[in-house]
């Protein structure tokens, strides 16, 4: 009774580390996506900041011409 109760005891504690397993990859995933997002937006971002000069000092090159 004693080994088949040690039986149970490891099968648990396989499904644990299966479900903290996946648990740590979840949470790999979701600051991973986090990384990305806030990543793209400052890419846009500075894109957009460098474009926007651009605009800027095309403007005042017309404006000279």
């Amino acid at each position: 009774a004693a080994d088949v109760e040690k039986q149970r005891q490891g099968r648990a504690g396989m499904m644990d580390a299966r479900v903290f397993i996946k648990g740590l990859v979840a949470l790999l995933m979701v600051v991973l996506a986090l990384w990305v997002v806030v990543g793209a937006g400052f890419l846009v971002h500075e894109l957009y900041l460098a474009l926007e000069q651009g605009w800027e000092k095309r403007a005042e090159h017309m404006v000279v011409n």
